[in-house]
């Protein structure tokens, strides 16, 4: 009797310790939620590059040395503007002047000529000139016009080289790097300076392959740059490579960026995104309320004061949004703050309503 007695007095000892104390349920967990919408989600591809000035220049000299320098980095120049001058300038000039005081005189020989040969074949034809004079004629005014052209021809050697002397802005834009110095030699293979065009930009990237047949010209880019706070600009797809680089197994892609503020500068480094393609009306969500598993994601709704966890499908990404392609449907209350600390089945308490960032 005692032994049916410990036994059954132990079996309620069991039973006493596995129920919760004083029987009271689980505490509910705070969370926040908000109703599950729909927006447009878009595939990005990117890629790091400097920005280029669309009109942008090196300008080189080609003998001599620099004598003057008119402007200094930054300065905004018109078209045909003056820059530089070169030690050639007076030399060239005074060499101009001969070159063009020849030419006149050549000008003025073969019209004497003409004109003797006019006389010598009228007189020729009435039989007052013989053939060999009106030959000696001809001779004379064929030399006067080769040697005018001789003369021109030096001319136009002269003064290509003389106002290769006097460097001018090819376009209207911005002084970039002056490369020399006053009396520095000139050089054929050194820039003197670099003007550019500020106002349009472009940037060359180099995208993974999977990008070909997916981008073509006119596409939506964007360039954020971080020196600028990370401030984002949008920029177009103007250039697409028909073929991948077997170099580099990349794919050439050029955009252009028009800027209206003025911050953007050639030069800068600029994280450069193309738009590869766009889901309209998904359903999406923070990308901070997924819950990140081994196998894959969940996300946590809840449903009448409880949280249920369900596996989830996620497809493109944007901008802090992430589309779910399946485990969630529209109008549903998603938890995005406190999922981490729920599991399924546990009562929540919503303290608030989040909105789609």
């Amino acid at each position: 009797m005692r032994k049916i007695l410990f036994i059954a007095t132990a079996i309620l000892l069991v039973t006493a310790c596995g129920m919760p104390s004083g029987g009271r349920e689980a505490t509910p967990v705070t969370v926040e939620t908000m109703n599950v919408q729909e927006s447009d989600v878009s595939s990005w591809a990117y890629s790091y590059s400097r920005l280029e000035g669309v009109n942008q220049a090196d300008i080189y000299g080609y003998s001599g040395t620099v004598e003057s320098i008119l402007v200094v980095s930054g300065d905004s120049v018109e078209a045909g503007e003056l820059l530089m001058v070169l030690s050639t300038d007076s030399e060239s000039t005074s060499n101009a002047n001969a070159a063009a005081a020849i030419v006149n005189s050549a000008e003025a020989a073969l019209a004497q000529s003409n004109d003797n040969l006019e006389r010598v074949t009228t007189l020729h034809e009435a039989g007052g000139m013989s053939d060999q004079e009106l030959l000696n004629a001809q001779l004379s005014a064929e030399i006067a016009r080769g040697s005018l052209n001789s003369a021109q021809a030096s001319f136009s050697g002269t003064a290509s080289r003389t106002e290769n002397s006097r460097v001018t802005a090819p376009f209207s834009g911005v002084v970039g790097r002056i490369n020399i110095t006053i009396g520095d030699p000139v050089s054929s293979v050194q820039p003197l300076l670099t003007v550019a065009s500020p106002e349009l930009l472009r940037a060359e990237v180099l995208l993974p392959e999977d990008a070909l047949g997916k981008i073509e010209t006119g596409d939506i880019a964007s360039v954020t740059v971080s020196s600028l706070d990370g401030e984002t600009t949008r920029a177009t797809v103007t250039s697409v490579a028909p073929f991948i680089d077997p170099a580099t197994g990349l794919l050439a892609v050029e955009v252009s960026i028009r800027d209206e503020t003025g911050f953007l500068v050639p030069g800068m480094a600029a994280e450069i995104a193309v738009r590869l393609d766009v889901h309209n009306s998904v359903v999406a969500v923070p990308e901070l309320s997924l819950i990140s598993g081994t196998r894959g994601y969940q996300i946590a709704v809840e449903e009448n004061g409880i949280a249920r966890l369900r596996d989830a499908t996620v497809g493109y990404r944007e901008n802090g949004l992430a589309e779910i392609v399946s485990g969630l449907e529209l109008g549903e209350s998603l938890i995005v703050a406190g999922q981490q600390l729920v599991s399924d089945g546990s009562p929540v308490v919503t303290t608030g309503t989040g909105e789609l960032i």
